[in-house]
């Protein structure tokens, strides 16, 4: 690995991390379009789960207090079932079908929050199952399921602190899993080990300085700003397909 290319990975982790820190999700949709302009998406994908286990560990340590077991056990226990999924798609998979179906799904989630409309209520805890099943199969492909468990806890109105507690400890338990069977199929190289190490300063730089930001930012500004960036990568990648 090269220096600049190191570098470039360092930077990119770090915006994800303030990314994580401020917003309560994101890193993954922030970082992937980016790290597979570099490193391709078989290097991508884990060298994103490592550097957001690093991350959600973080950030369920300040968080454990205001997690609400009761609340996201059901999304976690069908996640970690269809994990493996997502990894294979990810061992299998054409690279350009992978590129273009995360730049579709990034699309959307940029589309669904601009649209401005409010989930409807669920009450029902079975809901977390189904939701569950399909975050585990993102979080195996693209380490990407923020925008379906953030969906599912609006719409069980969860309160913002339990709301950003629950999402750590779910990305954690996740990320254990995707690491795991990342592991099993192979997936984590040399290369991939030696992104992962020179990202450990900029992942806690990043959370140090999203930490600060979190007090002091405009949180729909800087969420625009995100929007904006993910609509540029997003689409990007769903045409990538014409390049």
């Amino acid at each position: 690995m090269t220096f600049e290319l190191a570098v470039q990975i360092g930077l990119i982790i770090s915006v994800a991390s303030v990314v994580a820190t401020v917003a309560g999700f994101g890193n993954s949709l922030v970082a992937m379009p980016l790290l597979i302009s570099f490193v391709g998406v078989r290097t991508a994908a884990p060298l994103m789960a490592l550097a957001g286990l690093l991350t959600w560990a973080i950030r369920f340590v300040v968080l454990r207090r205001q997690v609400r077991y009761g609340l996201i056990r059901q999304v976690i226990a069908a996640s970690l079932v269809t994990i493996p999924v997502g990894v294979a798609f990810v061992s299998y998979g054409p690279e350009v079908w992978l590129r273009t179906t995360l730049g579709v799904m990034t699309v959307a989630y940029v589309v669904y929050r601009w649209a401005g409309r409010k989930v409807p209520s669920v009450e029902a805890p079975a809901w977390g199952l189904g939701v569950g099943a399909v975050g585990g199969v993102l979080s195996g492909a693209f380490n990407t399921a923020g925008p379906v468990i953030v969906m599912y806890g609006d719409a069980r109105r969860w309160a913002p602190d339990e709301f950003r507690a629950n999402l750590a400890l779910y990305f954690f338990t996740n990320l254990i899993m995707v690491n795991a069977t990342h592991a099993v199929a192979g997936n984590i190289s040399e290369v991939v080990w030696a992104g992962f190490l020179v990202s450990v300063p900029f992942v806690i730089g990043g959370l140090w300085i999203g930490t600060r930001l979190v007090r002091r930012v405009n949180r729909d500004r800087f969420s625009q700003i995100v929007l904006i960036l993910l609509l540029a990568l997003g689409l990007r990648l769903a045409l990538s397909w014409l390049f």
